[in-house]
Order: structure tokens, then sequence, then C-alpha cells
């Protein structure tokens, strides 16, 4: 998990549209929001630090700013928490549930001991 208190996710894989068709994989990456300076051969921006493990999502249209799906906890379960493996943080969606021609935002909740902390700069538009 980071480490830091002040960080950034990201969305490594998000494209501008995605057809109603499709069923996408987005890949989460988080980041301290301000690194300590290291003198290494490597780039920082290549480690896999992962979200808190009780992290979910939201999506909303952007235009009305209607929640479409909503982090919901039903008995200590999240219908749209977001799952891990080896290569990091991710969630998958289907993008037939949405209307086409809309564009819509992702907002990440992130809620650790210290704190909560939601994210929404993240837009992704559905075509026919």
């Amino acid at each position: 998990n980071i480490t830091s208190d002040s960080y950034v996710p990201y969305i490594k894989n998000i494209k501008n549209e995605y057809r109603a068709s499709d069923i996408a994989r987005f890949r989460i990456g988080v980041r301290p929001e301000f690194p300590s300076k290291a003198y290494t051969t490597s780039s920082f921006y290549q480690t896999n630090e992962r979200l808190p493990a009780s992290s979910s999502y939201s999506i909303y249209d952007s235009v009305t700013d209607d929640v479409i799906i909503q982090d919901e906890i039903t008995y200590g379960a999240s219908k749209t928490k977001i799952s891990s493996d080896a290569s990091g943080n991710y969630f998958d969606l289907r993008m037939d549930s949405f209307m086409p021609e809309r564009y819509y935002k992702i907002q990440l909740k992130c809620v650790r001991t210290k704190d909560t902390q939601t994210f929404d700069d993240f837009y992704f538009k559905v075509v026919r």
C-alpha cells in the first residue's frame, strides 16, 4: 500500500472513448504527491504502489452530475470495491450499461484509518 500521507492516483490505460460493446479494465496507479529526491538509474514512476484495500469507485454523468454507479457498502462488502492483482489495482466496467454519446466521470474513494480522500479527474465517453 501507499505509505505517503499525500498521494495521487491515476488511471494508466484510460481511453477517451469506449464502444458500447466493450468491457474495459481500468488499471490504477498511485504515487506520492511530493516524492522525495533520490538519485537512481530507474524511473520513479515504475514503482508499483497500491491504493488502500478499502478503496472503491463511483461513476457520474459528467454533464448532469447524476450518480450512475454509486460506491455502496452493503453488509461490510462493497459492490464497487477496487480489486488488486500482481500488476496493481483495477476495476472492470461493462460499457453497455451506459448511454452512448455521453461523457462520464470516475470518482475514486480511498479510505484509510486517518482519513478519506476522493479523486475525480478521470473522464471517458461511450460511443456506439
